[in-house]
């Protein structure tokens, strides 16, 4: 493994399993609004991108529509759904390993709205065992702005030094633009196979935390 300084994670699909209660809410909005209902798979799709562009691409719905069916799913989703999500096995103790070698700089760049975030990662314990936690502000952020922003907030100027762990193409294409290094996990809602994840720019995939654990540490 290269040496790096900072390790920086997605969130949702590649530390937290956020699918049940996402699912639900993307089911209720659909539903609320009486909209077409979608196969699962593309509800899936759903998970990890703006919630904003994949309902507007998929309904091909106005700015105003998008707006207002947007603002419905986040509310449902912090009222009653947040906290309907688990850990991947092996998270938590890989995230200590990593604050307990003293050697590494951790963050969360996440594009999930930044107090969503933290209210998940409070309540998961995790806050402690990372040095930044950084969200979307609900704007026309990208993922690599958040994942940029985090590497300015970690002091981190050598690129070179830095990776990304996460599950989906969306990562990616983040960290290329960014210019740092990623690593694939195929456990999430993104990536199904390690090949995939390479043909991907992936400079490894994974399909376990222990396996991320191994290549970490």
């Amino acid at each position: 493994m290269k040496n790096y300084k900072v390790i920086l994670f997605d969130l949702d699909g590649t530390l937290l399993d956020t699918s049940s209660g996402l699912l639900k809410s993307i089911d209720y909005t659909i539903a609320y609004h009486r909209l077409p209902d979608i196969p699962m798979i593309i509800k899936q799709s759903f998970i990890g991108p703006p919630i904003n562009k994949s309902l507007q691409k998929t309904y091909d719905l106005s700015d105003t529509e998008t707006e207002e069916i947007t603002r419905t799913f986040r509310n449902v989703y912090k009222d009653r759904f947040l906290f309907e999500a688990v850990e991947y096995e092996g998270v938590i103790q890989l995230l200590e390993d990593l604050k307990a070698t003293k050697r590494y700089k951790t963050g969360i760049a996440t594009y999930k709205r930044n107090d969503y975030a933290q209210k998940l990662i409070d309540y998961f314990g995790i806050t402690e065992l990372c040095d930044c936690v950084l969200g979307s502000d609900g704007k026309e952020q990208t993922k690599a702005d958040i994942i940029r922003t985090c590497l300015s907030k970690l002091s981190c100027e050598k690129y070179h030094e830095a990776v990304i762990v996460g599950d989906t193409v969306h990562d990616a294409k983040a960290a290329k633009e960014c210019g740092i290094d990623f690593i694939g996990v195929t456990y999430g809602f993104g990536f199904k196979t390690k090949e995939e994840a390479l043909e991907n720019g992936a400079v490894i995939g994974v399909k376990t935390v222990q396996e991320l654990k191994e290549y970490l540490l």
